[in-house]
């Protein structure tokens, strides 16, 4: 009797897999569908498991598989906006390449969205499916700072400050004004991503070309309290800086690492524009500073 159950589940499982691709796979409903195609072919199905697919209503079935295809592009375009904007009907090929490959097992946004980008970014784990067409690398990088951006709105880290932490930028000025000793700690909510479009024009164009940059830009995303992702342009130095703010080095060290990754004999010049991005990035929220004399990871 058990054997029996077993036996009947597994069937029944096997059909519930069958039944989510005939609704994703387009290659695989046509096959199944058409009356001509033999039991077998180039899909894993007995010919009682097709039988009882072909036996549901094909028009009702097509309505649902074009429900499931247009809410997964939704879905995409609504996590992901301007790599969707510049893949245009490209898109669907892609969203039908990625069905070909697995069955979407979540199908909520967020999920959705997800498996859409790692398809993108990460392609096949066997090499087997490509990604539907050639993604140009400026259409990955651009999805990638969206995935970022993404990560950081829904998934922010819930551990950030030290409570002794001052985020005050008159106190980070004034403490820089009297060369007191402060270490700068950034919020654990930001990420610098490159991207080679000018993203406000991009957001603005309605049609090609886009605005794509002559080389790529360094941008740092930052996540506020209220949940919403604000943007930073940064120059190769100022990234490099933002990059060595790990809530070990004053600002001293800051210069001299900076100044030895610059290869300058004297970090002086560095002063003002470093001193300046820590003003800045303080009044963004996304730092702040506490005594050097403090132990590296010391909550009071």
């Amino acid at each position: 009797m058990q054997s029996d159950t077993a036996s009947w589940l597994g069937a029944e499982a096997r059909f519930q897999a069958s039944y989510a691709r005939l609704l994703t796979d387009s290659r695989f409903r046509a096959w199944v569908l058409a009356p001509e195609a033999a039991v077998g072919g180039d899909f894993d199905l007995s010919l009682r498991e097709r039988e009882r697919l072909r036996a549901m209503d094909a028009g009702r079935i097509e309505l649902f598989a074009q429900c499931l295809v247009g809410n997964r592009m939704a879905a995409i375009a609504e996590a992901f906006p301007l790599t969707a904007k510049i893949l245009g009907f490209s898109l669907l090929e892609l969203v039908q390449a990625l069905d070909r490959q697995s069955i979407a097992l979540d199908t909520r946004k967020y999920p959705e969205a997800l498996r859409f980008a790692n398809f993108l970014l990460n392609g096949h784990e066997d090499g087997n499916e490509d990604r539907g067409q050639a993604v140009p690398e400026r259409v990955l990088g651009l999805l990638h700072f969206e995935l970022k951006r993404l990560n950081l709105r829904l998934r922010p880290q819930l551990k950030n400050w030290p409570s002794s932490v001052n985020r005050s930028p008159d106190a980070l000025q004034a403490a820089f004004a009297r060369q007191d000793g402060v270490r700068p700690i950034l919020d654990l909510n930001h990420a610098v991503v490159e991207v080679g479009y000018d993203i406000e024009a991009l957001r603005e164009a309605e049609s090609e070309p886009w605005p794509e940059l002559s080389e790529d830009s360094l941008v740092l995303l930052h996540r506020g309290e209220n949940g919403a992702v604000g943007e930073l342009s940064l120059n190769r130095e100022s990234a490099a800086a933002v990059l060595m703010i790990d809530g070990t080095r004053t600002l001293a060290g800051l210069l001299a690492d900076l100044g030895n990754w610059l290869g300058l004999p004297d970090a002086a010049r560095l002063y003002q524009p470093v001193v300046g991005l820590c003003t800045e990035l303080c009044a963004r929220g996304v730092l702040g500073f506490v005594p050097a004399d403090m132990e590296a990871g010391q909550d009071t």
